[in-house]
């Protein structure tokens, strides 16, 4: 077989210049050879950005999975917005998993970072949050133990907030642990109500605390408990946090929402859909729970 030879040609001129003659056989040869360098380049970018949706996906499910644990007597709806372009994900984060002994946990909180750094960050504090509440089953002891691996062993980049509660269901009680988050709001289903469950202790990472003060409450029938991050109110007039908690307690009292996840769609639009884009500097999340049911009998 006969090989093309693809050198371009150098043809002496007048006066000791030269000329480059490349013929349309020579030209033909190189363009196949860039068409099939430009298809190998295209096939590993294919590659490479599957391999990223891949992994953006399975953090984003760690961040925020699409679906939550049912808990008996319970309807939960979460609502989840990225700020970062391209991403549906970041720094904020819940879970809500059983625990045992008709025990369920609910978890929202905010790691520190950006985009893909702090997406990072909350798949970290998620895991341990998980595995220090089933090994304690105590909010408050869960809080003590993260706080000691982020301390002393750098377990984060930065502090985190966390609000964790555990829910059970045969008596209605709700323990919870407020480390440095916003307050949750709890609406009593019979007045209408809305109570601040407000902070029992630091950020976790802050410093070397290893008390973590828990709080008790019972959720009634058709009461409901509104956990969110600092995305959902801080674009408030003059940035005013206060503004955007007392914007939200309206928000969460006054809706007659069917559903859990109703009710998340109707105050994440009307707290943060009321401002423009451009003011939003943050994640937000916003998790409710609403009590459906009598506490499970006794077997």
């Amino acid at each position: 077989m006969t090989q093309m030879n693809t050198s371009p040609v150098v043809k002496p001129k007048s006066r000791g210049r030269l000329e480059l003659a490349v013929t349309a056989g020579d030209c033909g040869a190189c363009q196949t050879q860039v068409d099939r360098w430009t298809d190998k380049v295209s096939s590993q970018f294919r590659d490479l950005k599957g391999r990223e949706s891949r992994l953006q996906d399975h953090l984003r499910n760690m961040v925020a999975p699409v679906e939550i644990e049912h808990a008996p007597g319970l309807d939960i709806g979460v609502k989840y917005e990225a700020v970062t372009p391209g991403l549906t994900f970041g720094g904020d984060f819940y879970d809500v998993f059983p625990i045992g002994g008709h025990c369920y946990a609910f978890v929202v909180g905010e790691a520190g970072g950006e985009g893909l750094e702090a997406a990072e960050q909350a798949v970290v504090l998620r895991l341990l949050v998980r595995f220090a509440l089933c090994s304690t089953q105590s909010p408050g002891e869960a809080a003590a133990q993260v706080n000691r691996l982020c301390v002393r062993n750098g377990a984060l980049a930065s502090s985190a907030s966390l609000f964790a509660a555990v829910y059970n269901t045969r008596t209605g009680t709700l323990i919870y642990v407020n480390a440095g988050h916003e307050p949750a709001l709890r609406r009593r289903g019979r007045t209408d109500r809305v109570e601040l469950l407000a902070r029992t202790g630091p950020r976790i990472g802050e410093g070397p605390v290893d008390d973590f003060a828990e709080r008790a409450t019972i959720l009634g029938v058709s009461d409901t408990l509104a956990i969110y991050t600092d995305g959902l109110i801080e674009h408030a007039p003059r940035c005013n946090p206060s503004l955007g908690v007392a914007l939200l307690m309206r928000r969460v009292c006054c809706n007659d929402s069917n559903s859990a996840a109703q009710l998340a769609e109707c105050v994440f639009a009307g707290t943060r859909g009321a401002a423009p884009p451009s003011l939003f500097r943050d994640d937000a999340c916003l998790m409710t729970v609403i009590r459906t049911g009598d506490p499970i009998a006794e077997g």
